[in-house]
């Protein structure tokens, strides 16, 4: 017998509680609705029945909760002494809650799952200097699963930002974008050095997009690139080449053959990239 579950009916707001039996009573003549059964145990499973009405009669409604899965394990960092790593998330698929933290010794614990074979995802957070890990996981109804992480600092891409001609540049915008296996969205940046190096560590083992925005006034365009870390072990360098603007010039002439001074010219790229605007001087 399972006691001090919740049996409610929960569109009137009418509930009650299985005694020491299991046992539950209910006075709601006349009221039709779902039953709910929450047990206090969270290793079974709640339940809801199908639509019931009752009326003077006495109506007998049993249910027979299902035991849940349940895992548990440790998250650790990748070190030599698999130092602990608190306040991870921990979540599967398919829930959108609730959530999971791991305590001070990295430990946590997940009770009355439904069985069934989910992703289960670790996310730290941004100070744990580590990155999340997706690891599949099949769960079987009264028994414990044993999932424990262990967290790597992350890939790194490092390399130089370089004029056609080979020419290091200096503070290009570097912006680099991503989704980690979660789903949330990733987005890093950092500027090239006098040196034209950059580095952007903490990476998932995902596809990303890296963008190089020249210096203002640099005669060079943005280069977009696509690339992707294989594990997050890895080092990777990518250098990126700057293409040299193109040059648009001439005349803007009247009819009359006059030269039009202070005339707007905009030029629009077919890409993702800014107008450019100038205006024609007294010539």
């Amino acid at each position: 017998a399972v006691r001090n579950a919740l049996v409610s009916l929960s569109t009137f707001g009418i509930y009650n509680y299985s005694n020491d039996n299991g046992s539950y009573l209910f006075f709601s003549p006349g009221l039709c609705g779902l039953v709910d059964v929450i047990p206090e145990d969270p290793n079974l499973l709640p339940i809801v029945s199908s639509p019931v009405c009752y009326d003077s009669t006495v109506k007998k409604l049993n249910f027979t909760l299902s035991q849940g899965g349940s895992i548990k394990g440790y998250v650790t960092k990748n070190t030599t002494d698999k130092q602990p790593v608190q306040d991870v998330i921990l979540f599967l698929s398919g829930f959108n809650t609730p959530r999971w933290l791991t305590d001070s010794n990295g430990f946590y614990q997940m009770l009355g799952l439904i069985p069934g074979t989910y992703q289960l995802y670790a996310e730290p957070n941004d100070i744990s200097e580590v990155v999340e890990e997706v690891k599949i996981v099949t769960l079987i109804g009264g028994r414990t699963t044993i999932i424990n992480f262990t967290l790597n600092t992350g890939g790194v891409i490092f390399g130089r930002i370089l004029a056609y001609d080979g020419t290091p540049v200096a503070n290009t915008f570097i912006t680099l974008s991503g989704f980690s296996p979660s789903g949330r969205e990733l987005i890093y940046s950092n500027t090239s050095n006098a040196d034209g190096y950059y580095s952007i560590s903490r990476l998932v083992n995902v596809n990303y997009t890296l963008i190089a925005i020249p210096p203002s006034g640099a005669p060079y365009v943005t280069n977009t690139t696509r690339f992707r870390i294989i594990s997050t072990l890895e080092t990777k360098r990518l250098d990126v080449i700057l293409p040299v603007q193109g040059i648009l010039k001439g005349v803007i002439k009247a009819n009359n053959g006059t030269n039009v001074r202070n005339a707007r010219i905009q030029v629009r790229p077919s890409q993702a990239l800014p107008s450019r605007i100038n205006y024609t001087d007294d010539n």
